[in-house]
């Protein structure tokens, strides 16, 4: 049952047919980020261990998810860069905080 919710969360698809600057798909990887740390830290605390845990890292919630279309053929690319800068954000505050892995 853990390991198929993660699984759910980690294939779950994220479309923004108008993505423009990325702020909805950028917004929806946080969130899902933040969804995914608690569900870790859960899923630890149910545990006692980390042998759960350290097994269900190898699949993440990540910026491939997220897909965005736009009419300017700036859009798609900004909105990527966006979500992979937000990724790196995400690292930075988790491991500043507490490493989650």
């Amino acid at each position: 049952m853990r390991r198929a919710s993660h699984h759910r969360l980690c294939t779950l698809r994220v479309l923004d047919p108008a993505c423009g600057s990325a702020k909805f798909l950028y917004v929806a990887s946080d969130m899902m980020k933040r969804l995914e740390g608690e569900f870790l830290d859960v899923l630890a605390d149910v545990t006692q261990g980390t042998a759960d845990r350290l097994d269900l890292v190898n699949e993440m919630v990540d910026p491939h998810q997220f897909l965005g279309l736009d009419l300017n053929g700036w859009g798609v690319p900004v909105a990527e860069l966006v979500l992979w800068f937000g990724l790196l954000q995400w690292h930075f505050r988790s491991r500043t905080r507490r490493i989650r892995w």
